[in-house]
């Protein structure tokens, strides 16, 4: 398994393990463990699904949180209105190596990228809104990435529900340097490719209890709807993209 997809899995658990954190109790606060697992489907032609379990560490603070590589610090929070900013030290992008799959033969790599960002969002009742924005710290790409989303959280008894839906934006430069095929690239199989910005469609659902050993265990679900901009590259041999993951978090 390459070191780049380990990082990128890192970064995906850690999407679910900011939302899931303490559902238990909001306003705990203190160092914590997990665990968690992700299966991903990549639609990286001949890439299929890959799986990564691992361990990790990690904060909840009332401001500063962090799980593993991933920072989140919040700037503001009243009346259900919040500020935050996120910093992935780790992998953001959709990189590959050469050697990932035959297709990319004769391919420069094309390298992840550190994330930082800006959070905002607003919870009202059992809704939250949340919009989201990365951008390529090391110039890699060059581009940059915008997420709105909202859920709904329904209760259960001692577990909860919460349905996602999500629009996940992506500009051209960012687009064009992980799915795009430079000219010196092409070949028959492979042919010359510019991708313009693409919108892409995410719904998900996650559930999520405290009742087993004193922790928090998240189940989370969800499947991408690529744009056209995507699905037309040829280094692409699916239109969606299916990812579950499961998660046990405990204070210490």
């Amino acid at each position: 398994m390459k070191t780049k997809y380990l990082f990128s899995a890192f970064v995906l658990l850690n999407l679910v393990l900011f939302s899931s954190l303490a559902k238990g109790d909001q306003n705990k606060t203190g160092w914590l463990w997990g665990i968690g697992a992700l299966a991903d489907y990549h639609i990286y032609d001949d890439v299929g699904t890959r799986t990564f379990i691992g361990p990790y560490i990690g904060y909840k603070g009332e401001k500063f949180s962090f799980i593993g590589p991933e920072f989140r610090y919040k700037f503001y929070e009243k009346d259900g209105f919040r500020i935050a900013g996120q910093l992935s030290l780790l992998a953001w992008g959709h990189g590959y190596e050469e050697d990932d799959s035959s297709l990319f033969e004769g391919m420069e790599d094309r390298d992840f990228s550190f994330g930082p960002g800006i959070v905002l969002g607003y919870k009202t009742g059992p809704w939250d809104f949340e919009f989201n924005s990365a951008f390529d710290a090391l110039n890699n790409s060059e581009g940059m990435e915008l997420m709105a989303k909202a859920s709904y959280k329904f209760h259960l008894g001692s577990f909860s529900l919460k349905p996602m839906v999500a629009l996940d934006y992506f500009d051209e430069d960012y687009m064009d340097y992980y799915y795009g095929v430079k000219a010196s690239e092409a070949t028959l199989a492979r042919p010359q490719f510019s991708a313009d910005s693409s919108l892409n469609k995410v719904l998900g659902i996650t559930l999520t209890t405290n009742e087993f050993f004193g922790g928090v265990t998240s189940l989370s679900v969800q499947n991408i709807w690529y744009d056209s901009d995507i699905e037309d590259s040829p280094l692409v041999d699916d239109d969606s993209n299916v990812r579950v993951l499961l998660s046990f978090t405990r204070f210490f």
